[in-house]
């Protein structure tokens, strides 16, 4: 593996989910929860590019900024556990732009 491509598996990657509803965005949280559960040492460089690339945005949106599988899930399984700690630790940011929000 050449450094450039060593350097693209470190450091942090956006992982996004995104849906026409919210209830279609948390049947999408659990079903990459499940992936994971199923796939520990997927790779995150490889996973957040497929879950980018190609994809129509949607108007309920979830971005996780994470350095690994671990966090991934554990920010997935608050979120999906409605967990108050899953969007106020800056690194989980929800988004339903049919809803009012002043940062859209």
């Amino acid at each position: 593996m050449s450094k450039q491509s060593d350097s693209r598996q470190n450091g942090s990657h956006i992982v996004i989910l995104s849906a026409k509803t919210d209830d279609r965005r948390a049947a999408q949280v659990e079903q990459l929860i499940k992936f994971l559960d199923r796939n520990p040492n997927v790779s995150l460089a490889n996973l957040a590019f497929t879950l980018q690339v190609g994809r129509e945005e949607m108007p309920s949106r979830v971005a996780i900024v994470t350095d690994s599988i671990e966090s991934l899930k554990l920010n997935l399984v608050q979120l999906r556990d409605h967990d108050p700690d899953a969007t106020s630790n800056r690194s989980t940011y929800v988004v339903n732009k049919n809803e009012a929000n002043p940062y859209l």
